[in-house]
């Protein structure tokens, strides 16, 4: 019984074929794309100028410096709790936190300045 089932299924599918896209069906979709485009009013896309790019960008890069900061913290906290932590890795790991908080502190100025231009 079951197998009867199986071929009346593989039956439905066209015997068995893959569904394979048609080059027939891509020509008719193509054409209709095209007429769809015709009859809507559709505008050109336009890139963001750089003045309301750069402040997202740079928002976006605070956020990731931040993110790193946070996770340096947390390693460092665990080296804490190490019974014989390793002063090189450590101080590694410091010095890197310094010029991240540094390259943050930077960001966040740049940003107030810009923001504070725009309000006027």
């Amino acid at each position: 019984m079951s197998a009867i089932l199986c071929d009346k299924s593989v039956a439905k599918l066209g015997h068995g074929k893959s569904d394979i896209k048609n080059p027939q069906k891509d020509d008719q979709d193509a054409q209709t794309l095209s007429i769809l485009g015709d009859k809507l009013d559709l505008n050109p896309y336009k890139m963001p100028n750089s003045k309301h790019k750069n402040p997202k960008e740079a928002y976006a890069a605070l956020a990731s410096l931040q993110k790193q900061a946070q996770q340096l913290k947390n390693e460092l906290h665990e080296f804490e709790y190490r019974v014989n932590p390793n002063p090189i890795a450590v101080e590694a790991l410091e010095n890197v936190l310094k010029v991240v908080e540094d390259s943050i502190a930077t960001l966040e100025k740049e940003l107030a300045m810009k923001a504070d231009e725009e309000e006027f």
